[in-house]
C-alpha cells in the first residue's frame, strides 16, 4: 500500500514510462529530503515487484523508470492506483490535520517543522497550508499556534490541550490508524502503548486494573 506521496511518485513514473526520473527531482517537487525519497523509491520498487505487468528499473545517476511488460494489465493497474489516489486524497488532509494536532499537543516545547514534514510525509508548502487549519482548531480551545523561525508549538493551558484531544477525538483517531495499518499479531498492545504514552505526557494517572 502506497502513501499519498508515493502514489504521486509512482503515477508520475507511470505517465512518463520509459523515462528516467531522479530522486533529486522528486525531492525538489515534494519538498522533502533526498533520503525520504530514496526510501519511497525502495518501497515503490518492492511493491511493484509484485506485479508482472511492469518492470521497475534504477540506474545511477539517471534515476528510476517504469518499463511496461503487459499493456493491458498495466492499464488496469494504473486505473486502480488513480482510484486509490482519488480516494486517499478525499480523507488525507483531515487525517494529516489530526496527526499534526496530536504531535503538537503531546509536546511541551517547540517542534521542528522539518521533523513534522517527515513524520506526516508532506512538503513544506503543504504543511504551511495545513497549519492554517491547525490554528483554527486550536483557537476553538483557547490555544494558540506559536511559530518562531522553523519551529512551532501549541501554546495554552494543559486543561485546554486535554479538552482539544478529547473533543476532536484525536486519541481515538490515532489508535484507529494504528489498528488499520497493523500487521503484527497484537495490535491492541500497540494501541495501549499510544494511550498510555499520551496519558503520561499529560500526567494522567493510569490504573493497571
Amino acid at each position: 500500500m502506497f502513501n499519498q506521496r508515493q502514489l504521486e511518485i509512482v503515477l508520475e513514473l507511470f505517465e512518463n514510462q520509459g523515462t528516467y526520473m531522479t530522486a533529486s527531482y522528486f525531492a525538489g517537487k515534494q519538498q522533502v529530503s533526498l533520503r525520504t525519497i530514496q526510501n519511497d523509491i525502495r518501497q515503490i520498487k518492492d511493491e511493484l515487484s509484485k506485479n508482472s505487468c511492469v518492470s521497475f528499473q534504477s540506474a545511477a545517476p539517471r534515476g528510476s523508470r517504469i518499463i511496461v511488460q503487459d499493456p493491458d494489465a498495466f492499464s488496469i493497474l494504473k486505473d486502480t492506483l488513480y482510484q486509490q489516489f482519488s480516494n486517499t486524497s478525499l480523507n488525507y488532509q483531515n487525517e494529516r490535520i489530526n496527526q499534526i494536532l496530536l504531535l503538537l499537543l503531546k509536546q511541551h516545547r517547540a517542534m521542528s517543522m522539518y521533523d513534522i514534514e517527515n513524520t506526516v510525509y508532506v512538503s513544506h508548502n503543504t504543511l504551511l497550508n495545513d497549519l492554517k487549519r491547525v490554528a483554527e482548531v486550536l483557537q476553538k480551545y483557547n490555544l494558540e499556534l506559536m511559530r518562531s523561525s522553523n519551529k512551532i508549538m501549541a501554546d495554552g493551558s494543559e486543561m485546554n490541550k486535554r479538552l482539544c484531544l478529547s473533543e476532536e477525538n484525536l486519541l481515538i483517531a490515532s489508535a484507529s490508524s494504528i489498528l488499520a495499518g497493523q500487521n503484527d499479531h497484537d495490535p491492541m498492545m500497540r494501541i495501549k502503548d499510544v494511550l498510555v504514552e499520551t496519558f503520561v505526557t499529560f500526567k494522567h494517572t493510569v490504573s493497571e486494573v
